[in-house]
């Protein structure tokens, strides 16, 4: 991730914005490449709490999957 986010700050050309929903409003978010100048400290993603984390709750999406008989998710379990 800190990789990543160095490269992002060295490659870009100018100043870009996204549009972030908030509730019924949208806010632009402008991130300045001026800002972006000087030594990154540490970098931490924000995690989303629907992704599974311990291995049962893999293991039980895994589980679902496979017992849908979806044809591409066959082909997949097939192929390995």
């Amino acid at each position: 991730m800190g990789k990543s986010v160095k490269s992002y700050a060295k490659n870009m050309l100018g100043d870009e914005n996204f549009v972030k929903a908030q509730g019924s409003n949208f806010m632009n978010v402008w991130i300045k490449k001026v800002e972006l100048t000087g030594k990154i400290g540490d970098i931490v993603p924000e995690v989303s709490e629907t992704l599974p984390v311990s291995w049962t709750q893999k293991r039980d999406i895994l589980l679902n999957l496979m017992n849908m008989k979806d044809p591409n998710i066959g082909m997949v379990s097939d192929a390995s």
